[in-house]
């Protein structure tokens, strides 16, 4: 959904005059569909446009001790098995960006995967949490 459209500008247009709940039955949109566009106004608004604010999301995201430590295993045992990224991403059926997300410490992933990962880079460990 592109939400920098003509119904975004509405929908933006009736925010604090009418809730949003009554913008929904006026222009005759889901009230999910409303709040979802006052939330990416909201964001706009604050961070001056919305991948101003994912880049915000993801520098705190790698500040996070569980990311930076998950992300620099990964770096490591990739160095150490002489693999790449694309080989990880291979074994754990994922795109190589996800995994480029991964040792940037953008995301850390669910523990079945992070325990999938460490098993494929020969880590002993299951998840971060063994390690924190």
């Amino acid at each position: 959904m592109a939400l920098d459209d003509v119904v975004t500008k509405k929908v933006e247009s009736l925010m604090g005059i009418h809730t949003p709940k009554q913008i929904a039955d006026v222009l005759e949109i889901s009230y999910d569909d409303v709040a979802n566009r006052v939330k990416y106004i909201q964001i706009k608004r604050k961070y001056g446009s919305y991948y101003s604010y994912i880049q915000k999301l993801n520098k705190s995201r790698r500040q996070r001790p569980e990311n930076l430590v998950f992300g620099g295993l990964v770096k490591a045992g990739l160095r150490k098995l002489g693999k790449t990224q694309d080989w990880l991403a291979d074994k754990l059926d994922k795109c190589q960006q996800t995994i480029s997300d991964y040792t940037l410490g953008n995301v850390l992933p669910p523990e079945a995967i992070q325990t999938k990962t460490f098993k494929a880079l020969g880590y002993p460990y299951k998840t971060v949490k063994e390690l924190i």
